[in-house]
C-alpha cells in the first residue's frame, strides 16, 4: 500500500500550483463556496448539530454508540464561514410560503409580548431597588456606612452570578454578541455560546443586582441581548418555528426584530428603540423587515405600558419633564450646533478613556472579578453620598437625567448655598465620567446608553446655564439644552443618529427634535471618521470584529491584489484520478480552480471537495474498495461518515414526528431517489450516494424506531419500557464521560472508554491472502492512473461561472461580494482569463485582523 501511497504522492508535479503548508484542520469547516450554489444550499442545509445531540440520550439507552461528542468537537474547531455542504445533506420539505410568512408575525408578536413584560418587570424591580437604596442612605445617621455595605453586596453579587455561570456571553452590554450574529456568519454550533436561554438568565439577574444597587450603567443593551435570546430559543424548541433555523438570512431577521423591541420596551421608545437597534447592528436592512419589526415593537410597548398600570405609576413618560411651548428661539441653532462639537469632542476624548481603562484594568477583573466588582460599588455609593445624587425616585441615573431636563436641584447641589451651579455641574459631569467608565469595564452585565445620556445632560444643562448668563433668562429652556447635551454625547460615543428620537419619546417634548438632531449630526460627525463607537469597542475586545469594522479600521490594503492567496491548488481539466486525490491532500483549500492546461492556465471554473470526496467514494464503491479511501483521506472520510449517521438520527426523528401527527411516513422517500451502497466491510450504509443522501429505513432500525415501534390507540408513539441492564449501562457511560468510574473505583478505562470493543472481538475478521491484497493494489492503480474529464463528468459537478475579479478590484467592491451577495470565494484573473490567484473571505478576514 506504501508504493501506491507514493505514486500517489508523486502525481503531486502534474497538478499546477503551489502547495500549501500541511496544517491540520478541518476542510469541511474552510468551506467556500460560490454563490450559485450558496442560494440553492442555504435551502438544504440542517442546521441540525444540537437536535442530533439530543438523541444521544436514547442511544445511550440502548448501548448504542454514539458519535455525538465527536461530531461537536469536529464542529466547534471549525468556524463561521465554514458551513458543512448540503450535497451530503437531507432536504426536508419545504414549508409552503403563506405558512412561514404566518409563523414568523406569530414569533415576533409574542417575543414583543414577553420582551415587553420582561422588561416592564425588570424596570419595575430596578426602580424599587433604588428606591430602597436612597431610603437606606435617606432614613438615618449611619444610612451611609449602610449603602456601602449595600452596593458591595448588591454589585459582589453581579459579579459572581456571571463568574459562576462562566459564559462569555454574559459580560459586557451584549451587543458586541448581537451585532455579531447581524454581520457574521455563524455556524449553528456557535449559537449557543452567543444566544442562549441560559445566558438570558444570567443576564438578568447580574443587571437587576448591578442595577439596582446604583451603578453607574444603562438596560437597553442587556436587555436587548436577552430578546435575541428569547427569539433564539422560541425558533428553536418551538416546531412550528424550526424551519426558521435553516435559513440564516431570515433568522438574522427575527433577531434583528427581536432587538428592536428589546431596546423599545425598555424605556417604551418603540420608534427610536427600532431606529437605534437598525443602526447599532446591522450592516444593512431589509425593508421588507420594517413592518414585522414595527409590529414587534408595538406589541413590546403595549406589553410594557401594562406594567407601568400594574405597578401604579402615573406618568405618560418614561422622564416627565414640564411642556414648554417655544423651547427655543430660531437665533439658538446656532448654539445647538455648538453643544453638538463641544459633546462631539468630549465624546472623542471619552472613547479612548474608555478604552485605555479597559485594558488597564481587565487582567485585575480577569482574576478578581467578585473583589473588583465589590470596590467600585464602595466608590460609587461614596460618591453618590458625596455629590447628593440621590432623591426619593433612587439613586441611578436616570434621577440624575430627570433632575437635569427639569430644575436641576440635585446636579447643581442646590442644598450647598456657596457653590455656583456651573461648578456644581462641571464636578459632577467628572464624578459621572469616572463612574461610568468604572462601572462598564466590570465582569458584569451593564449597558452603556443612560450613563451616556447622564454624562451629556450634566454637559448641556451646564452649557445652557452659560447661555442663559449671556441673554435674557426667560428666553433660554435651560432643561431643553439638557436634552439636546444627552442626545449629542450618546450620538457621539455610539456613533447613531436616532438617540434623538429616544430622548423626545422619553420625555414626550416633541418640539425639542429639530434641536436634538442638530447636535446629533454634528457630534455623531466629529466621532465617526475618527474613532469607532462604544458598541465597536466591546467587539474588539471580545474578538468579534466583523469585516466591516476591520475594512473601516484597517489601512495599508486598498485592492485585491495586495490581499491575493496565490498558494492554491489548481487542478487541470483532463487529469487522473491520482491527481484529484493530490489535491485532496492539502487540507486547506475547499474549493479549487479547474484549468484548461497547466500552460494556459485559463480558468474554466471551480469545484467543491466536498463534492471531490463523494465522487472518489462513488468510485471506490463499485469496486468495493472505500476502505482505502478513508485510509488515504481520514479527516474527510470521517466527517462523510459521521454526518450520514446524524442525518439518519433526524430522519427517524422526522418521521416519529409526522407519525404523531397522523402524516404518511413516505413523505421522507418521496423527496428523491435512494438506494443503498455497501462499505468495504460488507455493512450497507442504508443512505442513497447521490446528490442527496435518504434514509433507507427498510435496512437498520434507528433508535427513534426501536423504541417507538408501538402506538396506542389514537395513534401516538408509546415509548418502551428501559431493561434494568440498560439502565445501569446508560448511568455507567455518562459516568464514564465524567471519569467518575476511575475516581470511585480505580479503574483504567484507557482510550477505549465505554463503547469501544475489544481486540477479540475482532478475532472473526477474515485476513486477505496475498494474492487478494496483490490484486486489490492492481486495480486501485488501475483506478488511480485512469482519466477523468472534469467538464465533461457527470457525477462531479463543476460550476462553469465562478466570481472572477481583476487584480485593481478595490477592497470595498469585495466587501459588497462578500456581505451583500454572500459570496465567499473569489478567483483573480487578467485579461485573458488566466488565473491569478484566488482571496476566500476566511483568507481575507485574517489578513486584516493580522494588518
Amino acid at each position: 500500500m506504501s508504493d501506491l501511497e507514493n505514486q500517489i504522492r508523486q502525481s503531486k508535479h502534474q497538478v499546477v500550483g503551489t502547495v500549501v503548508e500541511d496544517e491540520v484542520a478541518n476542510p469541511i469547516f474552510q468551506h467556500i463556496d460560490l454563490p450559485e450554489r450558496t442560494s440553492s444550499k442555504s435551502h438544504q442545509q440542517i442546521s441540525t448539530i444540537d437536535d442530533a445531540e439530543n438523541v444521544e440520550d436514547d442511544e445511550e439507552s440502548l448501548g448504542c454508540s454514539s458519535e455525538s461528542e465527536s461530531d461537536e468537537e469536529l464542529i466547534v474547531t471549525g468556524g463561521r464561514d465554514r458551513a458543512p455542504s448540503a450535497a451530503i445533506a437531507m432536504r426536508r420539505p419545504e414549508p409552503k410560503p403563506s405558512s412561514l410568512g404566518n409563523n414568523i408575525v406569530v414569533l415576533l408578536f409574542v417575543v414583543g409580548i414577553i420582551i415587553g413584560v420582561l422588561n416592564g418587570c425588570v424596570q419595575w424591580l430596578v426602580r424599587v431597588m433604588s428606591q430602597t437604596q436612597a431610603l437606606i442612605l435617606m432614613s438615618s445617621t449611619p444610612g451611609p456606612f449602610y449603602i456601602l455595605l449595600t452596593s458591595a453586596f448588591l454589585v459582589g453579587l453581579s459579579a459572581y452570578i456571571i463568574k459562576v455561570g462562566n459564559e462569555p456571553g454574559t459580560t459586557g452590554s451584549g451587543m458586541a454578541e448581537v451585532k455579531a450574529l447581524m454581520v457574521s456568519d455563524f455556524h449553528p454550533s456557535e449559537f449557543c455560546k452567543l444566544v442562549s436561554m441560559k445566558i438570558l438568565f444570567l443576564r438578568i439577574s447580574s443587571l437587576v443586582t448591578a442595577a439596582g444597587s446604583g451603578l453607574s450603567i444603562g438596560l437597553a443593551a442587556p436587555l436587548t441581548h436577552s430578546a435575541v435570546c428569547f427569539s433564539f430559543w422560541l425558533c428553536k424548541f418551538v416546531p412550528d418555528f424550526g424551519d426558521i433555523l435553516e435559513n440564516p438570512n431570515l433568522l438574522k431577521q427575527i433577531f434583528a426584530a427581536a432587538a428592536a423591541v428589546g431596546f423599545g420596551s425598555t424605556a417604551n421608545t418603540p420608534v427610536g428603540g427600532l431606529l437605534f437597534s437598525v443602526e447599532v447592528t446591522s450592516a444593512f436592512y431589509l425593508i421588507s423587515n420594517y413592518w414585522r419589526s414595527f409590529m414587534a415593537c408595538t406589541a413590546g410597548a403595549v406589553a410594557f405600558e401594562f406594567i407601568v398600570l400594574a405597578a401604579g405609576r402615573d406618568q405618560s413618560h418614561f422622564i416627565s419633564v414640564a411642556q414648554v411651548v417655544n423651547p427655543y428661539q430660531k437665533f439658538e441653532f446656532l448654539f445647538y450646533m455648538l453643544l453638538g462639537l463641544i459633546c462631539g469632542v468630549l465624546g472623542l476624548y471619552y472613547l479612548k478613556l474608555q478604552q485605555a481603562w479597559a485594558m488597564l484594568i481587565k487582567p485585575h477583573t480577569l482574576k478578581y472579578p467578585v473583589a473588583s466588582a465589590a470596590c467600585a460599588g464602595v466608590f460609587t455609593a461614596l460618591m453618590i453620598y458625596a455629590t447628593g445624587a440621590y432623591s426619593s425616585d433612587g439613586v441611578g441615573p436616570s434621577v440624575i437625567i430627570k433632575d437635569c431636563f427639569n430644575g436641576g436641584y440635585l446636579s447643581e447641589l442646590g442644598k450647598y448655598n456657596n457653590i455656583q451651579p456651573v461648578g456644581a455641574l462641571f464636578m459632577n459631569t467628572i464624578v459621572r465620567v469616572m463612574l461610568s467608565v468604572l462601572g462598564t469595564t466590570l465582569r458584569i452585565s451593564a449597558g452603556l446608553l443612560m450613563c451616556m445620556m447622564c454624562i451629556g445632560s450634566l454637559v448641556g444643562r451646564m452649557f445652557g446655564l452659560i447661555i442663559q448668563s449671556m441673554f435674557d433668562g426667560d428666553q433660554i429652556y435651560v432643561g431643553g439644552y439638557a436634552m439636546v447635551g444627552a442626545v449629542a454625547f450618546a450620538s457621539a460615543t455610539t456613533h447613531t443618529i436616532s438617540a434623538a428620537v429616544i430622548v423626545v419619546e422619553m420625555t414626550g417634548e416633541i418640539n425639542m427634535l429639530l434641536p436634538c438632531l442638530i447636535a446629533a449630526v454634528v457630534a455623531c460627525g466629529v466621532t465617526k471618521s475618527r474613532s469607532v463607537s462604544l458598541y465597536d469597542q466591546g467587539m474588539m475586545n471580545k474578538g468579534l470584529e466583523s469585516f466591516e469594522l476591520l475594512l473601516r479600521d484597517t489601512s495599508g490594503f486598498k485592492i485585491a491584489a495586495e490581499v491575493l492567496d496565490k498558494k492554491i491548488i489548481s487542478i487541470a481539466n483532463e487529469c487522473t484520478l491520482g491527481e484529484i486525490f493530490a489535491i485532496m491532500e492539502h487540507m486547506k483549500q475547499a474549493t479549487f480552480p479547474v484549468i484548461d492546461s497547466p500552460a494556459n492556465m485559463r480558468l474554466l471554473g471551480s469545484i467543491q471537495r466536498d463534492d471531490v470526496f463523494i465522487f472518489l467514494h462513488k468510485t471506490f464503491a463499485r469496486h468495493n474498495l472505500v476502505h482505502y479511501l478513508s485510509a488515504t483521506l481520514p479527516v474527510d472520510y470521517k466527517y462523510f461518515e459521521q454526518h450520514n449517521k446524524r442525518m439518519q438520527k433526524l430522519a427517524a426523528r422526522n418521521n416519529l414526528i409526522r407519525r404523531a401527527q397522523g402524516q404518511s411516513s413516505g413523505d421522507l422517500e418521496s423527496m428523491g431517489h435512494s438506494h443503498t451502497t455497501s462499505s468495504s466491510n460488507g455493512n450497507p450504509t442504508g443512505l442513497s450516494v447521490g446528490n442527496e443522501y435518504h434514509i433507507n429505513k427498510g435496512l437498520f432500525p434507528t433508535p427513534y424506531q426501536l423504541r417507538y415501534d408501538q402506538v396506542d390507540e389514537e395513534g401516538n408513539p408509546v415509548r418502551k419500557k428501559r431493561t434494568n441492564f440498560q439502565r445501569i449501562y446508560s448511568s455507567l457511560r455518562k459516568a464514564a464521560k465524567n471519569n467518575q468510574i476511575e475516581k470511585a473505583f480505580g479503574i483504567d478505562l484507557g482510550s477505549r472508554g465505554m463503547e469501544s470493543p475489544s481486540q477479540d472481538e475482532y478475532d472473526d475478521v477474515p485476513k486477505k491472502t496475498v494474492e487478494e491484497l496483490a490484486h486489490e493494489n492492481a486495480l486501485i492503480e488501475a483506478l488511480l492512473q485512469g482519466k477523468v474529464d472534469i467538464s465533461s463528468e457527470s457525477e462531479l459537478p463543476i460550476n462553469f461561472s465562478p466570481f472572477t475579479v481583476a487584480h485593481t478590484t478595490t477592497l470595498d467592491q469585495l466587501y459588497i461580494l462578500f456581505e451583500m451577495v454572500k459570496v465567499h470565494c473569489v478567483f483573480i484573473v487578467n485579461q485573458d482569463k488566466r488565473l491569478e490567484g484566488m482571496i476566500s473571505k476566511h483568507h481575507l478576514l485574517q489578513s486584516l485582523k493580522a494588518k
